[in-house]
């Protein structure tokens, strides 16, 4: 079975923030859901993958539970809102070591994992070490083709 990490911000949610502020009450619940990702990750996913929200967050205990609670309110249940990889933003591992790390542990290889994330830098070091990298957009045009073909 594959592993689907899935970004939140720009990717599931939309950030109209610049990547460095400081936490305020609201930074993360206020966000509005990018629909048609949800249901394309979900729609491609559901069925045979694990999907995982992997995200940086800022604001200590407040900041992370914020991005649970907008989780859990937008996301559909075949994510897995209760175990995703919520990061602090002074954390200075890497995404792609996060699910190194994940794929070690759970006897996987890093090829049956995947990661869709709107940053090309994070795409790039993952795709070196073999993981899977998407741009949410890459969902959208496989969509779109699938739709012009049938």
């Amino acid at each position: 079975m594959r592993t689907v990490f899935v970004d939140l911000d720009n990717t599931l949610a939309l950030n109209e923030t610049c990547d460095d502020i400081p936490y305020t009450k609201g930074l993360y619940s206020n966000k509005k859901p990018i629909k048609e990702i949800i249901n394309l990750v979900d729609y491609y996913y559901r069925d045979i993958a694990n999907i995982i929200i992997i995200s940086r967050y800022v604001g200590g205990e407040d900041g992370k539970q914020e991005k649970i609670d907008w989780m859990r309110k937008h996301l559909p249940k075949s994510f897995l809102i209760n175990s995703p990889y919520l990061i602090t933003s002074d954390d200075i591992k890497t995404k792609a070591d996060y699910i190194n790390e994940y794929a070690i542990s759970n006897n996987m290889k890093l090829e049956d994992c995947t990661i869709i994330d709107d940053k090309k830098e994070i795409l790039q070091q993952c795709k070196k070490i073999g993981i899977e990298a998407l741009y949410p957009q890459q969902l959208i045009v496989r969509y779109e083709e699938e739709l012009i073909n049938d």
